[in-house]
């Protein structure tokens, strides 16, 4: 009993120190804590009445950074650290915009796929519409460049334009009597009586160079017939004659008109006369025997 007594007040014992070590471990690393923390933080002047709001560093703390108005921190806080954030509507209606290719609308891309590869199409009918580049456009040549492919053969002689009789003879050297005007005159032409309306006829194959309206002769019409040689046909009527028209031999030129007031005792009349290089000629000479 003696035995077991002692060591009871050992185990006591022990445990007694092992508590006053641990006691004064805890104190002592308590007392070098704020040993360390002895330095008191430079305070903030209470006693100034400034804004509130606007707080202010302490004199000589200049490693402190500059505190934001605290309204403008609650609003952006970590401004400077937070990259910018869009609209959550735009977020959500295009997310991840720069990275995603934009996409056309599902319409288009099914109804032209591949769009870029292909070649445009144009509509067959447009197509069809359009002439062949590489055809040249048909040349018009004038009346006079006509007149020079023509071949007029002399010794063939020409039609007669009108049946008549020649009432003013081709004379180019002496005067012929001329009723109308009571005199006698020249005359490079032959003159030959008809009724208005007659059909007068192409001479020979010509090229129409022109139609005129002359005092003395009325609508006037030049032939050109080629190799130099043109027929001048006046007192006319003509309707769709043109410039630059091609005659054959015998088709209708136009009809005998009413005289100019040159030919009003002669009456109704043709005036018919033949050029060689601007000279005249005399007609009779050319015309055919038979009318």
């Amino acid at each position: 009993m003696k035995i077991s007594e002692v060591f009871r007040k050992r185990a006591l014992f022990g445990v007694a120190i092992f508590c006053i070590t641990a006691i004064a471990t805890v104190g002592a690393l308590s007392i070098g804590g704020n040993e360390e923390d002895d330095t008191p933080n430079n305070l903030v002047d209470l006693n100034k009445t400034d804004e509130p709001g606007d707080t202010q560093v302490a004199d000589g703390d200049e490693n402190q950074p500059e505190v934001q108005d605290p309204g403008q921190v609650a609003e952006n806080p970590e401004d400077t650290q937070n990259p910018e954030v869009q609209d959550p509507g735009q977020v959500a209606e295009n997310p991840e915009d720069t990275q995603k290719p934009e996409v056309k609308d599902p319409s288009d891309v099914a109804e032209n796929p591949d769009d870029t590869q292909k070649p445009e199409v144009q509509d067959p009918s447009q197509v069809a519409d359009i002439p062949d580049e590489t055809e040249k456009p048909t040349e018009v040549l004038s009346p006079a460049l006509i007149a020079e492919q023509l071949n007029f053969d002399k010794s063939a002689g020409l039609l007669w334009p009108i049946s008549g009789q020649v009432i003013i003879p081709y004379s180019p050297d002496h005067g012929v009597f001329y009723q109308t005007l009571d005199q006698f005159s020249t005359s490079e032409a032959i003159v030959l009586s008809s009724a208005v309306g007659t059909e007068v006829k192409a001479a020979a194959k010509g090229v129409v160079t022109s139609i005129e309206e002359d005092v003395r002769t009325g609508t006037t019409v030049t032939l050109a017939l080629g190799n130099d040689t043109s027929l001048v046909y006046g007192q006319l009527n003509v309707t769709d004659l043109k410039e630059g028209d091609v005659l054959e031999a015998g088709e209708c030129i136009g009809t005998v008109a009413e005289p100019t007031r040159y030919y009003v005792v002669e009456g109704p009349n043709l005036y018919f006369k033949v050029l060689e290089r601007e000279t005249s000629v005399d007609p009779t000479e050319l015309l055919k025997e038979e009318q």
